[in-house]
């Protein structure tokens, strides 16, 4: 890749896959917090 594209590339891939990560974060702890409902 010409002039850095790579870095470029890896800054976008982890600006754009942060929030997806954050929000799959927050659905582990929902489903963890309703199934120990379930069993309690």
């Amino acid at each position: 890749m010409l002039g850095g594209g790579m870095a470029s590339l890896q800054a976008l891939t982890l600006a754009v896959g942060l929030p997806f990560t954050l929000v799959l974060l927050c659905m582990c702890v929902g489903l963890v917090k309703g199934l120990r409902e379930e069993l309690g």
